[in-house]
């Protein structure tokens, strides 16, 4: 169900209504876990894996980070993150290929 192009609709600062501007977040994940990202500026791409409600990602060249997956189904996925002790949440919508 993770498998395919996802694109960032809202994220926001738990507890509060503050947030950052989603538009520009895309990851897309392969069914050989591996996965890449794009966050404003920012890429990457690596390896991934999902256990315990949690996801992991190992890019590379950088430290393996985690978010808890607190929601997933066949078009939505929801992030719980800690950033710097700030917990976020990130929300993300599946793209499905148009049918012609």
């Amino acid at each position: 169900m993770l498998e395919g192009d996802w694109h960032g609709v809202s994220w926001v600062l738990e507890d509060s209504d503050r947030g950052y501007d989603a538009s520009g977040v895309q990851f897309t994940f392969n069914e050989d876990r591996t996965y890449s990202a794009k966050l404003g500026a920012r890429e990457e791409k690596g390896d991934y894996w999902l256990a315990n409600q949690m996801l992991y990602t190992h890019a590379v060249d950088q430290d393996e980070m985690s978010v808890r997956v607190q929601r997933l189904t066949n078009d939505t996925l929801v992030f719980r993150m800690n950033r710097g002790g700030q917990m976020e949440i990130l929300t993300l919508a599946k793209d499905h290929e148009e049918e012609e």
